[in-house]
């Protein structure tokens, strides 16, 4: 019966020790999943600030090499063979073909005697110019002096006495 009965406890003993190694296996898969999850999400934030890196350095590699080859503007419209220069004429239009029938004709501009005759019809102050200065505001509205012309005005002050002393003296 002793027997039996401790083949009973061997058989009790090594079912909870499989029970108990199949709660710790499946408690270190949830800790390994958990981490390999962990891992994944890290390395795929990782990835996307790499790629958003390469892509700024791209933008401005691309921004360099387009600022290094900038069209030059002057020397296109310095050039007559280029295509800024005379684009229409090139493609066989000529705008200003018939455009001699639109010029208004005036003897005043057309002529330096017409330009002496409108200059002589024009009124004297036409030809002065009027510059007309506006004066500091030195003063506010209640009349009192303000802060930034105080300091002037006791320049001046002491700029007057010491001419008054300077010339009594002499």
């Amino acid at each position: 019966m002793q027997e039996v009965r401790l083949n009973v406890i061997v058989q009790l003993l090594r079912r909870r020790e499989q029970r108990k190694q199949g709660v710790i296996s499946r408690r270190l898969d949830q800790k390994w999943s958990e981490s390999c999850a962990q891992n994944e999400t890290k390395c795929r934030a990782i990835r996307h600030r790499y790629i958003g890196e390469l892509r700024k350095l791209l933008k401005l590699r691309l921004a360099a090499k387009e600022y290094k080859f900038k069209r030059d503007m002057i020397m296109d419209y310095a050039k007559p063979s280029s295509q800024v220069f005379a684009p229409l004429t090139r493609l066989g239009v000529f705008p200003d073909r018939s455009s001699e029938r639109y010029v208004v004709k005036n003897i005043y501009s057309s002529r330096y005697e017409g330009l002496l005759t409108l200059e002589t019809s024009l009124p004297r102050f036409a030809f002065q110019p009027r510059i007309r200065l506006q004066l500091p505001k030195l003063h506010t509205k209640d009349g009192f002096l303000k802060r930034e012309y105080r300091h002037q005005k006791e320049l001046a002050e002491l700029h007057d006495v010491c001419l008054f002393t300077c010339i009594k003296i002499v």
